[in-house]
């Protein structure tokens, strides 16, 4: 009966991670592997291997991001078997540079579709792709991310960057064409604005943000890009309804694991 009991306890944190999650599980899936069949099939091998390992004293968000790891770990491995055409060159540095545009960034922002969205970043290179998807759309911090792709916190970092720098090239070119790092003081709140805007600096580089934000009129214009780009990536980005019968086969991992304890 104590197998039992500890089994109960575990089920009903996987029952609320199912009921919580899925469709985020799910929808990260999908946004990895670009394939409806191959993301059902990546959440549930996903949850097997969560309900088979689960800790339910983990917080809830430890167990999200643990989750997240085991989803991104099977993907990597999934990955290094298949060849993944790339659609832009590998280094986003080596993207054209974009023909000036009389549209400002703010009017672009308002004619792009999520299919504008998903398609940019379909196109970044795998190793840019993953943690930008991680960090702005599934809201994972950099440590997080660390973790699940098992690299530095600093390649994190830079891979990040690089990815919002190719974004941003390829949603707004007429932003990407105007460079705003006009003196050293413009160039270092630059390079802290993407954190920023989305509440992850640390209090003095938001404190040294914010300071010069107030002197610098085309760092504020770069800011409101910059929110722009972040609420694109999370409102525009591939949102889905986990199918009924993957909902069901979450449900039934822990039947079937109390099953065979019994038998």
């Amino acid at each position: 009966m104590a197998i039992l009991e500890r089994v109960d306890a575990r089920r009903a944190v996987f029952d609320r991670f199912v009921e919580e999650y899925l469709d985020r599980l799910y929808s990260a899936a999908y946004r990895y592997t670009r394939n409806v069949a191959d993301a059902e099939d990546l959440t549930q091998e996903t949850l097997v291997r969560a309900w088979a390992h689960l800790d339910p004293s983990r917080s809830e968000p430890e167990l999200r991001a643990w989750v997240w790891k085991i989803l991104v770990n099977l993907w990597l491995d999934h990955g290094r078997r298949r060849a993944v055409r790339e659609l832009v060159p590998t280094d986003p540095d080596a993207l054209p540079e974009p023909e000036p545009s009389s549209a400002s960034e703010h009017e672009a922002l308002r004619r792009l579709t999520r299919s504008d969205v998903r398609e940019a970043i379909d196109s970044l290179p795998e190793r840019f792709r993953l943690p930008v998807m991680l960090a702005d759309i599934d809201g994972f911090s950099y440590d997080e991310i660390a973790e699940q792709l098992d690299v530095p916190v600093g390649t994190v970092t830079s891979r990040i960057r690089r990815g919002r720098l190719a974004l941003r090239r390829l949603l707004w070119p007429a932003a990407a064409s105007e460079g705003i790092e006009t003196d050293l003081i413009c160039r270092e709140a630059a390079s802290l604005l993407a954190e920023y805007c989305r509440g992850k600096s640390r209090p003095a580089e938001t404190a040294f943000v914010e300071a010069h934000l107030k002197r610098c009129v085309r760092c504020q214009e770069a800011e409101r890009t910059e929110r722009e780009l972040a609420q694109a990536l999370r409102a525009r980005s591939c949102r889905l309804h986990a199918p009924p019968a993957l909902r069901a086969f979450g449900r039934r991992i822990p039947d079937a694991s109390a099953l065979a304890l019994v038998h």
